[in-house]
């Protein structure tokens, strides 16, 4: 396959094993990149079968890393369309998410449970453009300060939660039925490159995972 699919199986291997065994939400901003923007396109182009053979099977390893559990809740690593069934301990857990994300900021989560209520974590990752910060550091800045923290609503109600690892932790007793809602903030954010090759050509606009070269 060609240059940018050989980076891009790279990365997922790496970083996906890293997010798995750190739980740092950090490791899940390339992975959240490449699904939203190099991935489908490799997947479009009909002048590169390796490259678009190999772009279908990342996006489908990556649907593996929406989610994942421990033994005190759940993580949620992007946004997108989806339904899952875990288990939690002894009990089976079900996520239930709506949201129109890449295009749409607006997230709601409906939480399933088999029986009774449960004591359980829920950590939402909370990505770096929702904060208006540039990723990687090392390699962009924005043009504009840190923002806030986006508002949580669990069952309707504004919540004021803890930050642990790049996630929002939500840790409370959950009954069946139980919804979380959010909305990023979505305001297109100016990057510029810090690294030499790029200085020719150093704007990037990005909104939410989405970014405009």
């Amino acid at each position: 396959a060609g240059e940018q699919a050989y980076a891009a199986v790279r990365t997922v291997e790496t970083s996906a094993r890293l997010l798995a065994l750190t739980g740092q939400a950090h490791y899940a901003e390339p992975l959240e990149r490449l699904a939203f923007n190099l991935l489908p396109r490799l997947a479009l182009d009909s002048t590169d079968a390796p490259g678009r053979h190999m772009a279908g099977r990342l996006l489908l390893s990556l649907v593996g890393t929406t989610y994942a559990a421990d033994d005190e809740g759940v993580f949620i690593n992007f946004y997108t369309n989806s339904f899952a069934r875990t288990t939690v301990g002894t009990r089976s857990v079900s996520i239930d998410m709506v949201t129109a994300m890449p295009h749409d900021a607006r997230i709601k989560l409906r939480i399933g449970l088999s029986r009774g209520t449960q004591r359980m974590k829920v950590r939402l990752r909370l990505p770096h453009w929702a904060c208006r910060q540039a990723f990687p550091a090392s390699a962009y800045t924005g043009d504009e300060p840190t923002g806030p923290c986006p508002e949580i609503f669990v069952n309707g109600r504004s919540e004021q939660l803890p930050i642990e690892q790049g996630y929002i932790v939500i840790d409370r007793y959950w009954n069946n039925g139980d919804e979380v809602y959010l909305d990023f903030p979505f305001s297109p954010l100016c990057l510029r490159s810090l690294r030499p090759a790029e200085s020719s050509n150093p704007i990037t606009i990005q909104r939410g995972p989405l970014l405009y070269v």
